[in-house]
C-alpha cells in the first residue's frame, strides 16, 4: 500500500510539471534547478530512505550521509557536456542495427551517463544513485536531441541531469548524483577529462 500511495504522488508532481511550463519556451537550467530540489529533499528525508530500508545496506547508508551533507540550493557553476551519440558504444558496429534500433541503443545508453561514470567508486555509488535519482516531465522544451547538463556545487557532490525530448515539445529531465572523488569539475578541461577516464570519449564541455 505505501508503495502504491508514493507511484501516485510521483504520478502527481509530473503532471504538476507539465502544467507549470506551459507558456514559453522553458530554460533548461531553472528545470533541472526544479528536478535538484527533488533530489535534495530525497537524500535528507528519513521517510524517503525508510521506504527503501531492504535495499540500502549500512555502506551505502554512508555513501547517503556524505552526500546529505552537501548543499544543493544554488549550483556554482553549470556545463553542458556534448557527448558523441556513440561515445559508450565504440564497439558496436552501426550497420549491425536497423536505424530505429540503434537510435534506441544511443538512448538507453546516454541515460546510463552517471553509472559509467559512478562504477569506478564501486557499486554502492550505482545504487545510491539509482535510489536517490529524480525526473520531472516539461511542456516546451524546443530540444530535438538528447542534453547533458552537469551542475557543480561548492559544497555537495555535482548532479548529471539529461534532458531526454518526447513528443509536441514535451521532454524529460533525469537527475543524477555523481559519486566519484576522482571526478574533477573545476573546468570544462577537468570535465572533459573526468569524462575520457571513464571511458566516455569525445566529450565538449561548455559552461552555461
Amino acid at each position: 500500500m505505501k508503495r502504491f500511495f508514493v507511484g501516485l504522488i510521483i504520478c502527481i508532481l509530473l503532471i504538476a510539471s507539465l502544467a507549470s511550463c506551459n507558456k514559453e519556451t522553458v530554460s533548461l537550467t531553472e528545470c533541472g534547478e526544479s528536478v535538484i530540489s527533488i533530489m535534495a529533499e530525497m537524500i535528507v528525508s528519513d521517510g524517503y530512505k525508510e521506504f527503501y530500508e531492504f535495499s540500502i545496506n549500512d555502506s551505502q547508508n554512508e555513501v547517503i550521509d556524505k552526500i546529505s551533507e552537501g548543499d544543493y540550493s544554488k549550483a556554482s557553476a553549470v556545463y553542458e557536456l556534448a557527448i558523441p551519440e556513440d561515445a559508450l558504444i565504440n564497439d558496436v558496429a552501426k550497420d549491425d542495427f536497423s536505424e530505429e534500433l540503434y537510435n534506441y541503443l544511443c538512448l538507453s545508453q546516454s541515460s546510463s551517463l552517471a553509472t559509467f561514470i559512478n562504477i569506478h567508486s564501486g557499486n554502492d555509488a550505482v545504487v545510491v544513485s539509482s535510489i536517490f535519482s529524480a525526473q520531472k516531465i516539461f511542456a516546451n522544451g524546443n530540444i530535438d536531441e538528447i542534453k547533458t547538463y552537469l551542475f557543480v556545487f561548492e559544497n555537495g557532490n555535482p548532479i548529471m541531469m539529461i534532458y531526454t525530448p518526447g513528443d509536441n515539445g514535451a521532454f524529460r529531465a533525469s537527475g543524477f548524483f555523481i559519486i566519484n572523488d576522482s571526478f574533477a569539475t573545476d573546468s570544462e578541461s577537468a570535465i572533459a577529462k573526468s569524462c575520457d577516464d571513464a571511458g566516455i570519449r569525445g566529450v565538449t564541455v561548455t559552461k552555461k
